[in-house]
């Protein structure tokens, strides 16, 4: 019972480098021009730069994680206009506006 607890758990919520490789995506995203700066638009952004940044001969692609990208993403879009200006200039700062 806890195995399948313990396994469960694995699959469905990302590891701190998996948390850390969405924000990145995240903090690139919001610096595109041609981004929708909206709820679903930043989350397919995000989904499709994970898609699109892996070479298509890696044997194991990063898992694309969509209810943390949702909840950086609000993170995001909950922070002020000029937070959210500086956080488009500073990958830093991005990083800690959207952190959990």
């Amino acid at each position: 019972m806890c195995l399948g607890a313990f396994v469960f758990i694995k699959l469905t919520l990302p590891s701190q480098e998996e948390k850390d490789r969405h924000t990145a995506l995240l903090c690139d995203v919001i610096r595109q021009p041609e981004t929708q700066m909206t709820e679903t638009g930043l989350i397919e952004a995000v989904h499709f730069y994970q898609e699109n940044s892996v070479p298509a001969y890696v044997v194991h692609k990063p898992k694309f994680y969509e209810g943390y990208t949702q909840k950086i993403v609000r993170h995001y879009l909950q922070l002020s206009a000029e937070q959210q200006q500086k956080a488009k200039q500073d990958y830093n700062q991005c990083a800690q506006f959207v952190k959990d």
